[in-house]
């Protein structure tokens, strides 16, 4: 099961994806997308949202988080 969030940081115009450490064939398979994919060495893939946008299927059952980190 792929267990996806939206993290939407308050500060940031990009969203970020993330997904479970389960999810790495899609992972693998978004490597190929020409833009960068990020793995911070957790159990969780952070993507900006615009490289899944067009590509993934799920998006509709993404669950949004908006952060409260005060801006700079």
């Amino acid at each position: 099961m792929c267990n996806y969030v939206l993290l939407i940081p308050k500060c940031q115009h990009n969203p970020i994806l993330l997904f479970n450490a389960s999810c790495h064939l899609v992972f693998k398979e978004l490597q190929h997308i020409n833009r960068p994919a990020v793995w911070d060495g957790s159990a969780l893939i952070k993507i900006p949202f615009r490289v899944l946008e067009p590509c993934h299927p799920d998006l509709h059952n993404i669950r949004p988080i908006y952060m409260s980190d005060s801006c700079p």
